[in-house]
C-alpha cells in the first residue's frame, strides 16, 4: 500500500508556480491529496497526475469568520483521513496544519517557510503573524526553507530551533524549468514591436504582483532620477494596491516609457524582450523570478536582503542594492546601462548558475529523496 501524503495550500497559484513538478514525481510513488481553494486543477489533468483534491475555502489575509470555518473544515477532514505525512505551504495554512497535526497526533508533520510577511512591520499584527510563524515552527517535526539566508533568519529571530530547518540544494521551491525559461529572438522582436519600444533600447523587466513592498515605487522614483529617454520599463503582474493610478497621476513624464502588462501566463517572453530583471523588494523567501530571468540569460538589480541574496550572487550574476535605497537603484540602472559588456558578462553568469544550480529536475529529485529519507526514519 503507498503511503499517503497531504498537502495543504491556500490557493490554486502556489500548486500552479511551485508544486506541479513535485506532484507529478511524488505522485507516481505516494498516494497524494491537495487541500486547497480550489474544486479542479487544470495542470494536474492536462498533465496526467494523478491527485486527490479536496476543497476547503481559504482566504488570503486575516479573516476571522472565514477563517474559523476554514480551520473548522480542516480539523473535520484530518479527524477522518489519516496520513503518513502533512505538508503545508504558506504562513496560514502553516499554522492551521501543524496546530491540527499535533493535536490529532500525525507522526510526520512538515512546513515550507518561503518569507515572512511580519520580516520588515512592525505592530500588532506583525507581532502576531511573528508569532503564528513560532507555532508553525515549534509544531512541526520537518521544516523547509527555500533559502539559506532565510534560515539564518529564522534561527536568529527564534522561529526555528538552531537544529531545525533544511534548505534542499542551492535553494527555491521550484527551482527553474530551463527548458521553459530561456532567450527567444523571436518573442523578443515582436514584443517590442507590440509595445512600441526601439530594438536598440535599453529595457527593465518587472515581474512581481504590484505592491509597494515589491518595491515598484522606488524603481519608478529611481527611472525619474535617470535622465534618458532611452530606458524603458515593463511592469509585469496584478495591479493589487491601485499601482497603475497612483502612477499615471504622480509620474506623468514616464508614462510613455512604462509598459503596463497586468497578469502573463508567459512572464518568459518578456524577460526576453527585457535587458535586466529588477526586484526591488522590501521582503522575499528566496526570489524565484531572478532565477527564471537568470535562465533566460538577463542579470538582475534586487535588494540586498535575506532571501535575494541566494539568488543573486553579486557582482557576478547581478546587482544588490540597500532596500529603499532609490538613489543606490538608480546608479546599478545606469552602470549597466552605460557598459554594455559587463551587461553581457552577468548575463552569462547568471545563465550558467541557473542551470547548474538551480535546474527544476534537480530541485524535484531532492524533494522525491527527503520524502523518502523521512519515511525511513
Amino acid at each position: 500500500m503507498k503511503r499517503k501524503i497531504c498537502f495543504v495550500v491556500n490557493v490554486e497559484y502556489v500548486v500552479n508556480h511551485f508544486l506541479i513538478n513535485h506532484l507529478a514525481s511524488l505522485s507516481k510513488i505516494y498516494d497524494v491529496t491537495l487541500i486547497g481553494n480550489f474544486d479542479r486543477l487544470r495542470l494536474l489533468e492536462e498533465n496526467g497526475i494523478d491527485v486527490k483534491i479536496y476543497r476547503i475555502p481559504f482566504k488570503r489575509g486575516i479573516n476571522l469568520f472565514s477563517d474559523i470555518f476554514a480551520f473548522g473544515m480542516l480539523f473535520m477532514f484530518f479527524l477522518k483521513n489519516k496520513f503518513d505525512v502533512i505538508h503545508s505551504f504558506t504562513p496560514k495554512m502553516g499554522f492551521f496544519t501543524s496546530i491540527l497535526g499535533y493535536v490529532l497526533r500525525f507522526k510526520k508533520r512538515v512546513h515550507f517557510f518561503t518569507g515572512q510577511v511580519w520580516a520588515y512591520d512592525k505592530g500588532v499584527i506583525a507581532s502576531f503573524l511573528k508569532l503564528a510563524d513560532k507555532v508553525t515552527g515549534a509544531l512541526t517535526t520537518h521544516c523547509l526553507v527555500d533559502s539559506l539566508s532565510q534560515l539564518k533568519f529564522l534561527h536568529a529571530n527564534g522561529i526555528l530551533h538552531k537544529s531545525k530547518g533544511l534548505v534542499l540544494g542551492a535553494g527555491s521551491i521550484s527551482g527553474v524549468d530551463t527548458n521553459r525559461f530561456k532567450f527567444n529572438q523571436d518573442k523578443r522582436v515582436s514584443i517590442r514591436r507590440q509595445f512600441a519600444i526601439p530594438s536598440d533600447a535599453f529595457c527593465l523587466v518587472f515581474i512581481a504582483r504590484l505592491l509597494e513592498s515589491k518595491g515598484i515605487y522606488d524603481l519608478i522614483k529611481a527611472l525619474e532620477c535617470i535622465d534618458s529617454s532611452a530606458i524603458y520599463l515593463f511592469v509585469v503582474g496584478p495591479d493589487e494596491e491601485g499601482v497603475i493610478d497612483r502612477v499615471i497621476d504622480e509620474f506623468p513624464d514616464l508614462l510613455d516609457n512604462i509598459k503596463f502588462v497586468g497578469y502573463s501566463s508567459t512572464p518568459e517572453h518578456f524577460l526576453s524582450a527585457g535587458d535586466v530583471l529588477t526586484l526591488p523588494s522590501y521582503r522575499e523567501g528566496f526570489g524565484s523570478v531572478i532565477i527564471e530571468a537568470a535562465s533566460v540569460g538577463i542579470p538582475a538589480i534586487a535588494s540586498d536582503i535575506y532571501g535575494i541574496v541566494d539568488s543573486i550572487d553579486n557582482g557576478n550574476s547581478g546587482l544588490l542594492h540597500k532596500p529603499r535605497d532609490i538613489n543606490a537603484i538608480a546608479a546599478n540602472i545606469q552602470k549597466l546601462y552605460a557598459d554594455p559588456l559587463l551587461l553581457q558578462n552577468l548575463g552569462d553568469f547568471a545563465h550558467q548558475r541557473a542551470i547548474k544550480d538551480f535546474n527544476a529536475k534537480t530541485i524535484t529529485s531532492l524533494w522525491v529523496n527527503f520524502y523518502h529519507d523521512i519515511f525511513e526514519q
